[in-house]
């Protein structure tokens, strides 16, 4: 006999893995494809179909059956965390924003570092001096620097590894230039 789906989240609620099993077997294509409606395909939607279920796992206890069905309660959730996920991403993306109007240009002065080395900097192309204010100077990941300056992340991660090769390569000519 199968049971309903307030039975299973009866089962679930008492700690039941089976039944959690069950439910997951129900419910999973309809949050993930709920998820995909609001964030669209891709690794985060993945990821929060995980945090759903968890959040369901942890919460079953919280199900009422008087209130709602356990799709209309499990959809709810799902739409609200959706929300809460696409408002975080929109928040982001507008944080990056103000921090690329700010730092589109190269950067005038490196970070404050002795002059030899700001010398060395002053030596790179400007392509590679914003590359690496927005890393070291502003923290920005390779993926943040990619967004700031409209660029690909595999062009981000070229221009640092050129820089650190030019900076080291200016330091080991001034220690030889410096050696007696």
């Amino acid at each position: 006999m199968i049971e309903s789906d307030e039975q299973v989240m009866a089962r679930v609620a008492r700690g039941d893995h089976d039944a959690f099993g069950v439910y997951c077997g129900r419910y999973s294509p309809r949050i993930f494809g709920l998820i995909v409606k609001v964030l669209g395909f891709g690794a985060e939607a993945e990821d929060l179909l995980q945090d759903v279920l968890l959040e369901i796992w942890r919460r079953s206890g919280q199900y009422k059956a008087e209130i709602g069905s356990v799709e209309t309660w499990s959809l709810m959730l799902t739409r609200s965390r959706s929300i809460d996920r696409l408002r975080s991403r929109r928040s982001e993306r507008a944080r990056m924003q103000r921090v690329a109007e700010g730092l589109r240009e190269p950067a005038e002065h490196p970070p404050e570092v002795g002059p030899e080395l700001s010398e060395m900097f002053e030596g790179l192309s400007d392509d590679q001096k914003s590359v690496l204010t927005l890393a070291y100077q502003h923290g920005l990941s390779r993926e943040q620097i990619a967004y700031t300056l409209e660029i690909p992340v595999g062009t981000v991660k070229t221009r640092i590894r050129a820089a650190i090769r030019a900076l080291g390569d200016a330091m080991a000519d001034t220690a030889e230039r410096s050696r007696p």
